[in-house]
């Protein structure tokens, strides 16, 4: 065992041990793995280990038995430097359960949780489900549409406005939005 982790790859410098699932952490890649070096096994991102859980099993028991080993969020240089440890979305520990703690407040002031919103939601579900009534059974890329209703529910929230699925404005944004996420599901983000 490497530093007290479990078993993986080798790691090289800069590259850590990635280059064993071509760069792709996808089932089949997983699968793989987790044939040779066991359901529980170490990647390594650059420097920085990922403990892989593949299986049933496994996952419960590391979210179950062992929730404190695999609770928190992985620091990024990229992370770091955008919020410097803060933020709902990349702090960990202590800070994120008072931020959490202060959002969850906030957005029941703001209405969550109550009938406005589930008709908001409501609304949103019935745009989706006509958008896709709308496609007559043709092969259509899901990903902007339920961006486009999940996005809606949180400005009818925080702006008491839903926008058009015309709108170019908000299609750009969630465009924005997408290279972002892209970026984050990258290699080098984590590096």
């Amino acid at each position: 065992k490497s530093r007290g982790f479990p078993p993986g790859p080798t790691p090289f410098p800069i590259i850590g041990s990635v280059w064993w699932i071509n760069f792709r952490a996808d089932h089949g890649s997983l699968k793989k793995l987790a044939k040779i070096y066991g359901n529980i096994c170490t990647l390594w991102l650059g420097h920085k280990p990922i403990v892989v859980l593949y299986g049933f099993q496994a996952v419960k028991d590391g979210l179950t038995t062992n929730s404190e080993d695999v609770s928190g969020r992985l620091q990024t240089y990229v992370f770091n430097k955008m919020a410097n440890g803060k933020g709902i979305l990349v702090s960990n520990g202590l800070i994120w359960k008072h931020q959490r703690h202060f959002a969850i407040g906030a957005l029941r002031k703001l209405g969550m949780g109550n009938k406005g919103m589930e008709r908001g939601i409501q609304n949103e579900a019935h745009y989706l489900v006509e958008f896709f009534r709308d496609k007559d059974g043709r092969a259509v890329d899901p990903s902007f549409p339920i961006v486009h209703a999940v996005s809606n529910v949180i400005c009818a929230v925080v702006f008491g406005h839903r926008f058009s699925r015309e709108d170019e404005t908000f299609r750009q944004l969630i465009e924005a939005y997408n290279c972002i996420v892209a970026f984050g599901n990258s290699c080098i983000y984590y590096v």
